[in-house]
C-alpha cells in the first residue's frame, strides 16, 4: 500500500522553500493578500502535504522513489535546524537555509520529473 501525498501541495510548497527571491517576497515584504513564512512552508509540505506521514512509513509504502526520499529526509533534519522564532529576514539569512534551499530545490526537480 502506498501513502498518499498530495503532490500538487508538495511541489508550492518545496518552490518557496527552494528560492530565495519568493522567500523575500512572502515571508520578508508579504502583503495583507499575499504573505507566508517559513513556519508556513515547511508546515504546507511536511504536514498537509503529508510528506512526513510518507517518511514515517514503511519504505515499500514510499510513493516515489529512494533518492526522493533520501533527499526528503535529508531536507526534514535541514529544516530542524533553522530556527522559527526568528523574524523572518533572519530566517532567509540563516546559515542553515542555504541547506534547505538546495535540499528542496532538488527534491522539486525530483518529483517534477516522476
Amino acid at each position: 500500500m502506498t501513502i498518499s501525498v498530495d503532490k500538487a501541495l508538495l511541489l508550492e510548497n518545496l518552490r518557496e522553500l527552494s528560492d530565495v527571491t519568493v522567500q523575500q517576497r512572502l515571508w520578508v515584504h508579504g502583503s495583507e493578500k499575499i504573505m507566508s513564512s517559513f513556519t508556513e512552508a515547511i508546515c504546507g509540505a511536511f504536514d498537509d502535504a503529508g510528506l512526513t506521514r510518507a517518511l514515517d512509513s514503511d519504505a515499500a509504502e514510499w510513493p516515489f522513489s529512494m533518492d526522493a526520499r533520501r533527499v526528503a529526509k535529508e531536507l526534514d533534519r535541514a529544516v530542524s535546524l533553522v530556527p522559527e522564532d526568528q523574524r523572518p529576514e533572519a530566517i532567509v539569512r540563516h546559515a542553515s537555509m542555504d541547506e534547505v534551499r538546495g535540499l528542496a530545490g532538488e527534491l522539486l526537480r525530483m518529483l517534477e520529473r516522476a
